[in-house]
């Protein structure tokens, strides 16, 4: 702060000591008047000044001050009277006061300062017309300084800025020039220096010159509007500058007036912007969003952009033909949530997306379909948007994934559980809880016999018939398994031996009256239960397995005896077989037997062989017997089998096993033309070669579907004809002999 300083003196005494002097040795009373009014007028004069007014004497010390300094600068005029700088100001200010008082009156002459007084927020800054007065006692100096600190303070904010503004233009990428009226440049900035390849402001160089040939003229067409001023505000366009070495450079330009007093255009101002980046970055946009669309149109999948709430904002044409519409419009019409989504709660939020996800969706025309869909929301300013994402149709693969599935669970034929499955819920349900947990195994009675006299697919059908008769016997919950070939096992959690009894018994009872092929289906079956934890579960099994097997021997004779009745009952259902026929080549059989001198054995197997020899015919379709034309060369493959079929039928059937070796080889010749074997002479078992002569006979007696009568007569004599070729001779002869006593 300034450092004040009161003198109690009169100023006119300090100012005008010289005039006291005068007045002293002047009389003259209108003399003395006259310099108080000029006293007067120059203090009324200086106080009127628009700065601070002073005089010091040769020592530097105040003589005058006119009021601006008690007005302005808060300081006692009357206590400075007579005083110097050091005596008022800091040191540093006082020093350079009196330097500059000192430079004027050793030069003796006026001279301009600008000086500082003060410091900090109160430091103000003068401009000082400090000159030299001549007085009789040594020159004295005046001194008039006026306030230009917020000049100043103005002055160094423009020259900062200014330098801030240079600065810039020297940093900034953009380019900058200046042209005068005629077109000429007159500046350039650092940036367009080194574009452009020019040294220096590149001076005479023209605005066109910089421009590319096919812009010139969209370029001069501006610049003259900007010359007349046409344009009432900014305008930005877009051309190619010839950048070092020739190469067309994308800008975006700005070309405005530069005024001058009154306004008046004294030249131009452009701004041009390097947009090659911005361009290749446009193309590369351009050529991937054309990739985008490419993929978005042409996908297999769904591609879609929708609102959080559940609107279409964009779907691609697979999405819109997966779901049935007719048009994209019509998909983005409908509600996500309600009218796509089967169930809405399965549409999942914004952080719920994180990874792909399954959901039922519905077409137009209501068919539902699986999807998968890989959906994230798109965050701006760190709130979710909207959603985008692909759809694909799993329909098929989860159709397959059931299939696959359902066929790890399931027995293939049956449709029951297979026993892996039933092994894990036998883990399962072996606990207390359980408890009582019964186990039922069965097995399907005669299973080889349609497998081997109809073919494995009629057994099959017998496997699925036992199956559904387990399932219609049994509970819901109850787990039924193929447990191997011809086993199925049920599972009965919390079921007592008594209600496990019942089941079994319902099984047995809907078998009753079932059959296939004609042929009756049964099962033997076993139980066993499990009462207490600690047995275990494989003994349990076993048990019931050793029960079903005993079960499966005691009925053994009884079912092949029913299987045997049936099998028969089928085969006289046949078109020319019936009981008649079958009588008749017994009776003869018999016979001819007897003439042959057979053991009483043979003569049994003899009979049982006339009646079961074409047992095989049972596995022959009905309409070949019934057909009247010809057989075709499959018909008769299929007639040519039933000697096999007969065999493996009677193999398996207790009753017939002995004879089952005739059965093979009853159309087998003594030439060894026969089938189905070719043997020949005595290698045909001799039961066979009977049966051929007595059966043949009947037949050509009788007729068939396919051969008419024959007489007695005829029929001798066919025997005769193929004695040695067909049949054994030596029986041919016992038989004739046989018959013609008859």
């Amino acid at each position: 702060m300034i450092k004040q300083v009161f003198f109690k003196k009169n100023l006119s005494k300090r100012f005008f000591g010289s005039a006291s002097r005068i007045k002293s040795g002047i009389t003259n009373a209108k003399t003395l008047k006259s310099l108080k009014n000029t006293e007067q007028k120059f203090k009324l004069f200086s106080d009127h000044l628009p700065g601070a007014a002073y005089i010091k004497d040769g020592e530097g010390r105040y003589v005058f001050l006119n009021s601006y300094f008690e007005k302005n600068l808060n300081l006692d005029t009357g206590s400075m009277l007579g005083r110097k700088n050091e005596d008022i100001f800091p040191p540093d200010t006082a020093k350079k006061l009196r330097e500059n008082d000192l430079e004027v009156l050793s030069e003796n002459k006026a001279v301009v300062f600008e000086e500082n007084i003060g410091a900090g927020e109160d430091k103000k800054t003068f401009l000082s017309y400090k000159f030299p007065i001549p007085d009789p006692q040594g020159t004295m100096l005046g001194g008039i300084s006026l306030d230009i600190t917020s000049r100043k303070t103005v002055e160094e904010q423009l020259e900062k800025n200014k330098r801030k503004f240079e600065d810039t233009l020297k940093l900034l990428q953009d380019i900058v020039f200046e042209t005068n009226k005629e077109g000429r440049i007159t500046y350039i900035n650092h940036s367009g220096k080194k574009v452009l390849g020019k040294e220096g402001d590149a001076p005479g160089l023209g605005l066109l010159d910089i421009v590319a040939k096919k812009d010139r003229m969209r370029v001069e067409k501006e610049y003259l509007a900007t010359m007349e001023n046409k344009h009432k505000r900014h305008r930005l366009f877009e051309f190619s500058i010839l950048a070092c070495g020739g190469e067309e450079l994308p800008v975006i330009g700005y070309i405005g007036p530069i005024l001058g007093k009154g306004n008046r255009i004294e030249g131009a101002r452009a701004v041009l912007v390097d947009i090659d980046e911005l361009k290749k970055k446009e193309k590369a946009l351009a050529e991937s969003e054309e990739r985008y669309r490419r993929l978005f149109d042409n996908s297999r999948d769904g591609i879609y952009l929708s609102t959080l709430e559940g609107k279409y904002l964009d779907a691609n044409p697979a999405l819109v033909k997966m779901l049935g519409y007719a048009s994209k419009r019509e998909l983005v019409s409908k509600d996500i949530s309600s009218e796509i989504y089967i169930e809405k709660k399965k549409r999942p939020s914004p952080e719920q997306r994180d990874k792909p996800f399954e959901a039922r969706f519905r077409k137009k025309d209501g068919k539902p379909i699986w999807v998968e869909i890989s959906s994230r929301a798109i965050y701006k300013g760190g709130k979710p948007a909207y959603y985008q994402g692909i759809v694909r149709d799993i329909s098929e693969r989860k159709r397959y994934e059931r299939q696959l599935r359902y066929k790890s669970f399931h027995d293939s034929l049956t449709s029951l559980y297979n026993r892996a499955y039933f092994e894990e819920e036998l883990k399962r349900l072996n606990n207390n809880r359980q408890l009582p947990l019964s186990i039922i195994i069965g097995d399907v009675n005669c299973l080889k016999l349609v497998n081997d006299a109809f073919g494995h697919q009629k057994g099959d059908r017998l496997l699925q018939e036992a199956a559904n008769i387990i399932k219609k016997s049994c509970r819901k919950g109850d787990i039924i398994a193929r447990w191997g070939g011809d086993e199925f096992a049920v599972l009965l959690p919390k079921t007592s031996e008594t209600a496990a009894d019942e089941a079994a018994k319902r099984i047995r009872e809907n078998a009753e009256g079932s059959s296939i092929l004609q042929i009756p289906i049964s099962l033997s079956l076993g139980r066993e239960t499990k009462v207490k934890e600690g047995e275990k579960i494989q003994v349990v099994i076993r048990k019931a397995e050793d029960k079903m097997y005993r079960q499966k021997l005691l009925e053994k004779k009884e079912i092949s005896y029913k299987v045997l009745l049936s099998l028969q009952e089928t085969l006289f259902q046949k078109s020319y077989y019936n009981r008649e026929h079958a009588d008749r080549v017994r009776d003869m059989a018999l016979s001819l037997g007897a003439s042959l001198s057979l053991s009483e054995e043979n003569l049994k197997k003899l009979a049982l062989l006339a009646v079961y020899h074409d047992i095989g015919k049972i596995s022959v379709d009905d309409h070949i017997f019934k057909r009247k034309e010809p057989l075709t060369a499959d018909q008769w493959r299929q007639i040519k089998r039933h000697p096999e079929v007969g065999y493996n039928i009677a193999d398996a059937l207790p009753q017939l096993s002995h004879i089952a070796e005739a059965i093979l080889s009853h159309h087998e010749r003594w030439d060894g033309k026969g089938y189905p074997q070719g043997l020949k002479g005595e290698q045909v078992p001799l039961l066979a070669r009977i049966l051929s002569v007595v059966d043949a006979y009947d037949v050509m007696r009788h007729g068939c579907t396919y051969k008419g009568r024959m007489t007695k007569e005829q029929a001798i004599d066919e025997l005769r004809q193929n004695s040695g070729t067909q049949f054994d001779p030596h029986i041919i002869d016992a038989f004739l002999e046989l018959i013609q006593k008859d």
